[in-house]
């Protein structure tokens, strides 16, 4: 029998303008490989362990498994919003699965940018950390300074 282990990760972002909802978009996302060794390093080795994770907004461009929060040739990393990325607070694990359904990423934009996707990183700021996935949207999407960006993430494991 050959079992793999799976990552699926969910992102849903709503974009609200004065309180209404503009737009939804919700993706599966790549788990790079960087992710990947940081969750066998983390998990098997012992070794750096982190459990703070933050979520950030990237431009259009396609992300790549060989993506690091250092090289990222496809994209750039947007940051017109206050602040820096934002922490995701995770709920219970059940069922192979956690998200942070309960305390949504929420990002206040301050600057009019097109968004092209979502990213994951072991870190608030910089590159110094590790990027453990990120999305690409259907399609860019523009927002306005004043608009609000709400990221509900999940991950998921199972046996394929």
């Amino acid at each position: 029998m050959n079992n793999k282990l799976g990552f699926k990760n969910t992102y849903k972002v709503e974009c609200f303008r004065e309180g209404q909802l503009l737009w939804t978009e919700e993706r599966c996302n790549l788990v790079v490989n960087e992710g990947l060794d940081d969750v066998l390093n983390q998990y098997f080795k012992g070794v750096g362990y982190n459990a703070a994770h933050y979520c950030g907004l990237k431009s259009a461009g396609a992300i790549s498994a060989n993506d690091t929060l250092v090289s990222h040739a496809g994209w750039t990393e947007l940051t017109g919003y206050d602040g820096n990325r934002v922490a995701i607070v995770l709920g219970a694990v059940a069922g192979q699965s956690v998200s942070n359904t309960a305390n949504r990423a929420q990002f206040d934009i301050n600057a009019s940018a097109t968004i092209g996707g979502v990213l994951i990183a072991t870190v608030d700021t910089g590159t110094a950390g590790v990027l453990f996935g990120a999305v690409d949207f259907l399609a860019a999407r523009p927002v306005l300074s004043g608009d609000t960006l709400v990221v509900t993430t999940t991950f998921t494991q199972s046996s394929l």
